[in-house]
Protein backbone atom coordinates (compact mmCIF):
# COMPACT_ATOMS: atom_id res chain seq x y z
CA UNK A 1 0.00 0.00 0.00
CA UNK A 2 1.30 3.46 -1.32
CA UNK A 3 0.11 5.64 0.99
CA UNK A 4 -1.07 8.12 -1.93
CA UNK A 5 -3.36 10.37 -1.38
CA UNK A 6 -5.60 13.52 -2.61
CA UNK A 7 -3.38 16.29 -4.14
CA UNK A 8 -0.17 14.39 -3.81
CA UNK A 9 -0.13 11.14 -6.20
CA UNK A 10 2.26 9.46 -7.98
CA UNK A 11 4.10 11.21 -10.73
CA UNK A 12 4.69 9.25 -13.90
CA UNK A 13 6.82 10.01 -16.91
CA UNK A 14 8.81 8.40 -19.73
CA UNK A 15 12.65 8.71 -18.56
CA UNK A 16 11.86 12.58 -19.62
CA UNK A 17 10.71 11.44 -23.19
CA UNK A 18 7.82 13.77 -24.64
CA UNK A 19 4.57 11.58 -24.06
CA UNK A 20 2.26 10.63 -27.09
CA UNK A 21 -0.92 10.52 -26.72
CA UNK A 22 -1.41 10.22 -22.88
CA UNK A 23 -4.36 8.61 -22.04
CA UNK A 24 -6.16 8.69 -18.33
CA UNK A 25 -9.85 6.79 -17.78
CA UNK A 26 -10.93 6.10 -14.54
CA UNK A 27 -13.29 2.95 -14.14
CA UNK A 28 -15.87 3.82 -11.32
CA UNK A 29 -16.95 0.36 -8.86
CA UNK A 30 -18.64 2.24 -6.48
CA UNK A 31 -20.35 5.67 -7.12
CA UNK A 32 -18.39 8.48 -6.55
CA UNK A 33 -20.78 10.56 -3.82
CA UNK A 34 -19.60 13.59 -1.64
CA UNK A 35 -20.44 14.74 1.37
CA UNK A 36 -23.26 17.54 0.75
CA UNK A 37 -23.15 16.65 -2.92
CA UNK A 38 -20.61 19.46 -2.91
CA UNK A 39 -18.89 17.79 -6.00
CA UNK A 40 -15.54 17.02 -7.40
CA UNK A 41 -12.79 16.89 -9.97
CA UNK A 42 -10.91 14.43 -11.86
CA UNK A 43 -7.75 16.14 -12.89
CA UNK A 44 -4.50 15.73 -15.03
CA UNK A 45 -2.01 17.33 -14.11
CA UNK A 46 0.52 17.68 -16.26
CA UNK A 47 4.72 19.32 -16.65
CA UNK A 48 5.69 21.08 -19.60
CA UNK A 49 8.54 20.11 -21.44
CA UNK A 50 11.84 21.33 -20.98
CA UNK A 51 14.07 20.59 -22.99
CA UNK A 52 12.97 22.54 -25.18
CA UNK A 53 10.93 24.56 -22.82
CA UNK A 54 7.64 24.78 -23.52
CA UNK A 55 6.51 28.22 -23.99
CA UNK A 56 3.07 30.21 -25.13
CA UNK A 57 3.77 33.71 -26.55
CA UNK A 58 7.35 33.69 -25.62
CA UNK A 59 6.87 32.98 -21.49
CA UNK A 60 7.90 29.53 -20.06
CA UNK A 61 5.30 27.45 -18.89
CA UNK A 62 5.71 25.82 -15.94
CA UNK A 63 2.13 23.17 -15.21
CA UNK A 64 -0.75 22.30 -17.30
CA UNK A 65 -4.56 21.32 -15.99
CA UNK A 66 -6.90 19.08 -17.73
CA UNK A 67 -9.74 18.58 -16.12
CA UNK A 68 -12.95 17.02 -15.51
CA UNK A 69 -15.33 18.53 -13.07
CA UNK A 70 -18.33 17.31 -11.69
CA UNK A 71 -20.70 20.36 -10.79
CA UNK A 72 -23.55 22.35 -10.67
CA UNK A 73 -25.33 18.55 -12.18
CA UNK A 74 -22.95 18.62 -14.78
CA UNK A 75 -19.56 17.17 -16.24
CA UNK A 76 -17.62 20.18 -17.48
CA UNK A 77 -14.33 19.93 -19.06
CA UNK A 78 -11.36 22.51 -18.27
CA UNK A 79 -8.19 23.49 -19.55
CA UNK A 80 -5.25 25.75 -17.71
CA UNK A 81 -1.64 26.23 -19.06
CA UNK A 82 0.17 27.98 -16.26
CA UNK A 83 3.04 30.22 -17.33
CA UNK A 84 6.03 31.36 -14.97
CA UNK A 85 4.68 34.65 -15.28
CA UNK A 86 1.44 35.42 -13.46
CA UNK A 87 -1.66 36.10 -16.15
CA UNK A 88 0.48 35.05 -19.34
CA UNK A 89 -0.67 31.24 -19.49
CA UNK A 90 -3.13 29.88 -21.58
CA UNK A 91 -7.17 28.84 -21.10
CA UNK A 92 -9.71 28.59 -23.78
CA UNK A 93 -12.63 30.80 -23.93
CA UNK A 94 -14.85 29.42 -22.51
CA UNK A 95 -13.54 26.98 -20.32
CA UNK A 96 -15.26 24.96 -17.54
CA UNK A 97 -18.44 24.52 -20.12
CA UNK A 98 -20.60 20.98 -20.06
CA UNK A 99 -20.73 18.03 -22.08
CA UNK A 100 -22.95 15.81 -20.01
CA UNK A 101 -25.09 15.59 -16.80
CA UNK A 102 -24.11 14.49 -13.16
CA UNK A 103 -27.36 13.88 -10.93
CA UNK A 104 -26.70 15.37 -7.36
CA UNK A 105 -22.76 16.03 -8.55
CA UNK A 106 -22.74 12.46 -8.46
CA UNK A 107 -21.16 9.31 -11.10
CA UNK A 108 -22.26 5.92 -10.91
CA UNK A 109 -20.97 2.66 -10.53
CA UNK A 110 -20.02 1.26 -14.07
CA UNK A 111 -19.31 4.35 -15.61
CA UNK A 112 -15.86 5.48 -16.92
CA UNK A 113 -14.29 9.04 -17.25
CA UNK A 114 -11.59 9.49 -19.42
CA UNK A 115 -9.23 12.59 -21.03
CA UNK A 116 -7.57 12.06 -24.22
CA UNK A 117 -4.70 14.30 -25.19
CA UNK A 118 -3.47 13.51 -29.03
CA UNK A 119 0.04 14.72 -29.76
CA UNK A 120 1.87 15.31 -33.23
CA UNK A 121 5.10 13.40 -33.86
CA UNK A 122 7.37 16.09 -31.62
CA UNK A 123 4.67 14.80 -28.66
CA UNK A 124 3.12 18.63 -28.81
CA UNK A 125 -0.71 18.47 -27.24
CA UNK A 126 -2.91 19.20 -30.17
CA UNK A 127 -6.19 18.24 -28.81
CA UNK A 128 -7.54 17.06 -25.25
CA UNK A 129 -10.87 15.12 -25.66
CA UNK A 130 -13.12 15.03 -22.23
CA UNK A 131 -15.52 12.10 -22.00
CA UNK A 132 -18.02 10.13 -20.21
CA UNK A 133 -19.35 6.41 -20.99
CA UNK A 134 -21.83 5.74 -18.64
CA UNK A 135 -22.95 2.69 -17.54
CA UNK A 136 -25.99 1.78 -20.10
CA UNK A 137 -22.74 2.30 -22.35
CA UNK A 138 -23.90 6.32 -23.51
CA UNK A 139 -20.98 8.76 -24.43
CA UNK A 140 -21.10 12.16 -24.00
CA UNK A 141 -17.61 13.87 -24.70
CA UNK A 142 -16.36 17.22 -25.71
CA UNK A 143 -12.57 17.51 -27.92
CA UNK A 144 -10.97 20.99 -27.84
CA UNK A 145 -8.36 21.62 -30.45
CA UNK A 146 -5.74 23.81 -29.31
CA UNK A 147 -4.60 26.59 -31.55
CA UNK A 148 -0.98 26.91 -33.99
CA UNK A 149 0.22 28.96 -31.36
CA UNK A 150 -0.35 26.89 -28.40
CA UNK A 151 1.29 23.41 -29.34
CA UNK A 152 3.47 21.86 -26.49
CA UNK A 153 4.54 19.07 -25.33
CA UNK A 154 4.61 16.88 -21.52
CA UNK A 155 7.33 14.93 -20.22
CA UNK A 156 5.39 13.71 -16.58
CA UNK A 157 1.87 13.89 -14.70
CA UNK A 158 0.21 13.00 -11.71
CA UNK A 159 -3.73 11.79 -11.70
CA UNK A 160 -5.63 13.44 -8.84
CA UNK A 161 -9.09 12.72 -7.69
CA UNK A 162 -10.20 16.12 -5.57
CA UNK A 163 -12.46 19.23 -4.88
CA UNK A 164 -14.34 21.13 -7.70
CA UNK A 165 -12.22 24.06 -9.44
CA UNK A 166 -14.68 26.24 -7.44
CA UNK A 167 -16.37 27.28 -4.51
CA UNK A 168 -14.32 25.19 -1.66
CA UNK A 169 -11.88 23.77 -3.67
CA UNK A 170 -11.85 20.52 -1.56
CA UNK A 171 -14.54 17.76 -1.15
CA UNK A 172 -15.34 14.88 1.34
CA UNK A 173 -16.12 11.68 -0.59
CA UNK A 174 -18.69 9.80 1.04
CA UNK A 175 -18.27 6.66 -1.11
CA UNK A 176 -16.25 5.88 -3.84
CA UNK A 177 -13.96 3.24 -5.78
CA UNK A 178 -12.42 2.84 -8.93
CA UNK A 179 -9.30 2.21 -11.22
CA UNK A 180 -7.15 4.54 -12.97
CA UNK A 181 -5.47 3.69 -16.08
CA UNK A 182 -3.16 5.84 -17.86
CA UNK A 183 -1.91 4.61 -21.60
CA UNK A 184 1.01 6.12 -23.99
CA UNK A 185 1.00 5.37 -27.44
CA UNK A 186 4.95 4.52 -26.96
CA UNK A 187 7.47 4.48 -24.39
CA UNK A 188 6.70 3.09 -20.86
CA UNK A 189 5.69 4.78 -17.91
CA UNK A 190 7.09 4.48 -14.39
CA UNK A 191 6.72 6.86 -11.04
CA UNK A 192 9.41 9.19 -11.16
CA UNK A 193 11.16 9.42 -7.72
CA UNK A 194 13.79 12.25 -8.08
CA UNK A 195 13.14 15.21 -10.71
CA UNK A 196 15.79 14.77 -13.36
CA UNK A 197 13.56 16.22 -16.17
CA UNK A 198 13.75 20.05 -14.41
CA UNK A 199 10.99 22.55 -14.16
CA UNK A 200 9.20 23.13 -11.01
CA UNK A 201 6.69 19.95 -10.76
CA UNK A 202 3.73 21.92 -9.10
CA UNK A 203 0.55 20.05 -6.88
CA UNK A 204 -2.90 21.20 -7.17
CA UNK A 205 -4.70 23.51 -4.80
CA UNK A 206 -7.64 21.02 -5.04
CA UNK A 207 -8.09 18.49 -2.11
CA UNK A 208 -10.57 15.60 -1.00
CA UNK A 209 -10.00 12.37 1.25
CA UNK A 210 -9.19 10.03 -2.05
CA UNK A 211 -6.41 7.83 -1.82
CA UNK A 212 -4.40 5.91 -4.43
CA UNK A 213 -2.60 2.14 -4.69
CA UNK A 214 0.82 1.16 -6.17
CA UNK A 215 1.23 1.91 -9.47
CA UNK A 216 1.44 -1.11 -11.43
CA UNK A 217 2.94 -2.62 -13.25
CA UNK A 218 6.37 -0.93 -12.00
CA UNK A 219 6.97 -0.04 -15.90
CA UNK A 220 4.80 -0.24 -19.28
CA UNK A 221 2.61 1.62 -21.76
CA UNK A 222 -0.25 1.02 -19.51
CA UNK A 223 0.11 1.42 -16.29
CA UNK A 224 -3.07 1.69 -13.28
CA UNK A 225 -4.08 2.16 -9.89
CA UNK A 226 -6.63 1.52 -7.72
CA UNK A 227 -8.67 4.40 -6.29
CA UNK A 228 -10.51 4.75 -3.05
CA UNK A 229 -12.06 6.95 -0.15
CA UNK A 230 -11.03 7.27 3.40
CA UNK A 231 -13.77 9.37 4.90
CA UNK A 232 -13.10 7.83 8.76
CA UNK A 233 -16.75 6.74 9.91
CA UNK A 234 -17.59 5.25 13.46
CA UNK A 235 -18.97 1.10 12.58
CA UNK A 236 -22.10 0.97 14.62
CA UNK A 237 -23.95 -2.41 15.78
CA UNK A 238 -27.52 -3.22 15.02
CA UNK A 239 -27.90 -4.05 18.58
CA UNK A 240 -27.85 -0.32 19.55
CA UNK A 241 -25.40 2.99 19.74
CA UNK A 242 -22.88 1.09 20.39
CA UNK A 243 -19.82 0.95 18.59
CA UNK A 244 -16.46 -0.71 17.63
CA UNK A 245 -13.85 0.81 19.71
CA UNK A 246 -10.20 0.65 20.91
CA UNK A 247 -10.57 -0.05 25.10
CA UNK A 248 -9.18 3.53 26.75
CA UNK A 249 -7.97 5.13 23.69
CA UNK A 250 -4.79 3.42 24.27
CA UNK A 251 -2.59 3.47 20.82
CA UNK A 252 -0.73 0.34 22.25
CA UNK A 253 -0.21 -2.50 19.96
CA UNK A 254 -2.55 -5.11 21.03
CA UNK A 255 -5.54 -3.27 23.00
CA UNK A 256 -8.69 -5.04 22.78
CA UNK A 257 -11.45 -4.05 20.91
CA UNK A 258 -15.00 -3.59 22.66
CA UNK A 259 -18.30 -2.47 21.66
CA UNK A 260 -18.71 1.21 23.22
CA UNK A 261 -21.56 4.25 23.48
CA UNK A 262 -20.33 6.61 20.73
CA UNK A 263 -19.05 9.50 21.48
CA UNK A 264 -20.24 12.85 19.80
CA UNK A 265 -17.12 15.10 18.90
CA UNK A 266 -13.30 14.79 18.54
CA UNK A 267 -10.45 14.38 19.63
CA UNK A 268 -12.17 12.29 22.16
CA UNK A 269 -14.02 9.96 19.67
CA UNK A 270 -10.83 9.33 17.54
CA UNK A 271 -10.43 5.71 19.34
CA UNK A 272 -13.81 5.10 17.74
CA UNK A 273 -13.41 5.73 13.76
CA UNK A 274 -11.99 3.93 11.30
CA UNK A 275 -10.80 3.83 7.12
CA UNK A 276 -11.04 1.47 4.52
CA UNK A 277 -7.40 0.65 3.03
CA UNK A 278 -7.18 -1.48 -0.04
CA UNK A 279 -4.71 -4.29 0.25
CA UNK A 280 -3.51 -7.22 -1.77
CA UNK A 281 -6.32 -9.12 -2.39
CA UNK A 282 -9.34 -8.04 -4.11
CA UNK A 283 -12.75 -7.51 -2.20
CA UNK A 284 -10.76 -7.42 0.99
CA UNK A 285 -9.55 -4.10 3.20
CA UNK A 286 -7.79 -3.40 6.00
CA UNK A 287 -9.87 -1.41 8.42
CA UNK A 288 -7.16 0.79 10.25
CA UNK A 289 -7.54 3.58 13.29
CA UNK A 290 -6.74 6.89 11.26
CA UNK A 291 -5.33 8.46 14.51
CA UNK A 292 -2.93 5.51 15.53
CA UNK A 293 -2.64 3.61 12.54
CA UNK A 294 -3.60 0.05 14.26
CA UNK A 295 -6.22 -2.69 12.07
CA UNK A 296 -8.68 -4.77 13.67
CA UNK A 297 -7.00 -7.93 14.38
CA UNK A 298 -7.71 -11.52 15.05
CA UNK A 299 -5.27 -12.07 17.63
CA UNK A 300 -2.55 -14.67 17.03
CA UNK A 301 -3.90 -15.35 13.88
CA UNK A 302 -6.68 -18.28 15.62
CA UNK A 303 -9.55 -19.58 13.32
CA UNK A 304 -11.08 -20.69 16.38
CA UNK A 305 -14.60 -19.30 16.99
CA UNK A 306 -14.60 -16.88 19.62
CA UNK A 307 -10.73 -15.79 19.40
CA UNK A 308 -10.79 -12.10 20.75
CA UNK A 309 -10.54 -9.02 18.75
CA UNK A 310 -7.27 -6.26 19.27
CA UNK A 311 -6.08 -3.29 17.51
CA UNK A 312 -2.44 -4.49 16.21
CA UNK A 313 0.28 -3.14 14.01
CA UNK A 314 -0.21 -3.44 10.15
CA UNK A 315 1.53 -6.26 9.34
CA UNK A 316 2.74 -7.67 5.67
CA UNK A 317 4.01 -11.31 4.99
CA UNK A 318 6.15 -13.56 2.42
CA UNK A 319 8.92 -12.57 0.87
CA UNK A 320 9.26 -9.59 -2.13
CA UNK A 321 8.17 -9.74 -4.60
CA UNK A 322 5.42 -11.89 -3.32
CA UNK A 323 4.65 -9.48 -0.36
CA UNK A 324 0.83 -9.68 1.04
CA UNK A 325 -1.43 -8.67 3.58
CA UNK A 326 -1.93 -10.73 6.76
CA UNK A 327 -5.07 -12.75 6.48
CA UNK A 328 -6.01 -12.26 10.39
CA UNK A 329 -5.74 -8.28 9.59
CA UNK A 330 -8.16 -8.59 6.63
CA UNK A 331 -12.06 -8.04 5.97
CA UNK A 332 -14.92 -8.07 3.61
CA UNK A 333 -18.22 -6.55 3.59
CA UNK A 334 -21.05 -8.85 2.95
CA UNK A 335 -24.68 -7.35 2.55
CA UNK A 336 -27.30 -9.00 4.91
CA UNK A 337 -31.11 -9.14 4.50
CA UNK A 338 -31.04 -6.04 6.81
CA UNK A 339 -31.15 -2.86 4.61
CA UNK A 340 -27.82 -0.88 5.30
CA UNK A 341 -26.49 -3.19 7.41
CA UNK A 342 -23.29 -5.82 6.57
CA UNK A 343 -21.21 -8.70 8.23
CA UNK A 344 -17.52 -7.91 8.38
CA UNK A 345 -16.33 -11.23 8.00
CA UNK A 346 -12.42 -12.21 8.15
CA UNK A 347 -10.46 -13.74 5.50
CA UNK A 348 -9.24 -16.55 7.73
CA UNK A 349 -12.80 -18.06 7.24
CA UNK A 350 -16.32 -18.05 8.00
CA UNK A 351 -16.01 -15.85 11.31
CA UNK A 352 -16.88 -12.45 11.52
CA UNK A 353 -16.91 -9.36 13.94
CA UNK A 354 -19.29 -10.34 16.92
CA UNK A 355 -20.16 -8.58 20.39
CA UNK A 356 -19.88 -11.37 22.75
CA UNK A 357 -22.79 -12.38 24.13
CA UNK A 358 -25.09 -10.64 22.44
CA UNK A 359 -24.83 -8.01 25.11
CA UNK A 360 -25.96 -4.24 24.87
CA UNK A 361 -23.56 -2.93 27.89
CA UNK A 362 -20.91 -0.72 26.84
CA UNK A 363 -17.34 -1.84 27.01
CA UNK A 364 -18.20 -5.96 26.29
CA UNK A 365 -15.43 -7.49 24.68
CA UNK A 366 -15.40 -7.88 20.78
CA UNK A 367 -14.56 -11.43 18.79
CA UNK A 368 -14.09 -13.12 15.44
CA UNK A 369 -17.54 -15.84 16.04
CA UNK A 370 -19.17 -18.14 12.96
CA UNK A 371 -21.39 -15.98 11.21
CA UNK A 372 -25.12 -16.64 12.67
CA UNK A 373 -27.86 -16.94 9.87
CA UNK A 374 -31.10 -16.05 11.28
CA UNK A 375 -32.80 -12.76 12.67
CA UNK A 376 -32.49 -11.49 15.65
CA UNK A 377 -30.07 -13.68 16.86
CA UNK A 378 -27.11 -11.78 14.43
CA UNK A 379 -27.87 -8.80 15.78
CA UNK A 380 -24.36 -8.57 17.46
CA UNK A 381 -23.15 -9.43 14.09
CA UNK A 382 -24.35 -6.94 11.99
CA UNK A 383 -22.79 -3.34 11.38
CA UNK A 384 -23.50 -0.51 9.71
CA UNK A 385 -21.22 2.39 8.83
CA UNK A 386 -21.89 6.54 9.63
CA UNK A 387 -19.37 8.94 9.30
CA UNK A 388 -18.97 12.19 11.57
CA UNK A 389 -21.46 13.81 10.54
CA UNK A 390 -24.07 11.24 10.65
CA UNK A 391 -24.13 10.27 6.86
CA UNK A 392 -24.16 6.65 6.12
CA UNK A 393 -20.95 5.38 4.31
CA UNK A 394 -21.44 2.46 2.02
CA UNK A 395 -18.54 -0.13 2.36
CA UNK A 396 -16.40 -1.89 -0.32
CA UNK A 397 -17.94 -4.41 -2.65
CA UNK A 398 -16.95 -7.67 -1.26
CA UNK A 399 -14.75 -10.09 -3.45
CA UNK A 400 -16.02 -11.38 -6.39
CA UNK A 401 -18.02 -14.70 -6.21
CA UNK A 402 -15.54 -17.57 -8.69
CA UNK A 403 -18.12 -20.44 -10.07
CA UNK A 404 -17.34 -23.73 -9.31
CA UNK A 405 -15.50 -25.46 -12.38
CA UNK A 406 -17.99 -27.03 -14.26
Amino acid sequence: MSGLASSKNAILFSQCQSLQNLTLALRVTQDLITLGNNGFSLQLNCYPQTNPQATYLGVPLEWFQYVIAVESDSLQWGIQYWSTVKGSGFNPSPNYVAFGSATSNQVPAGSVLKIALATDTNGNVTSATFGITDSKGKISSYTFTFPSNVLCAIYGFQVNLVGPPSGTHTCMFTAGAGTLTCTVSSGALSVQTTNTCGGPQILTGETSNAEYGDVTPASGSTVSQSLYVTSPFFIQSKLGDLVIDVQEASTKPGTPLDAYTQKTAGPGWNNQLWKFVTSSFEGYYVLQNPASGLVIDVQGDNTKPGTPLDAYTLKMVGSPPLVTNAENQLWSFIPSSVPGYYFIQSKLGDLVIDVQGASTKPGTLLDAYTKKTTSPAWDNQLWTFTDEHGDSATPPPPPPVIPPPK
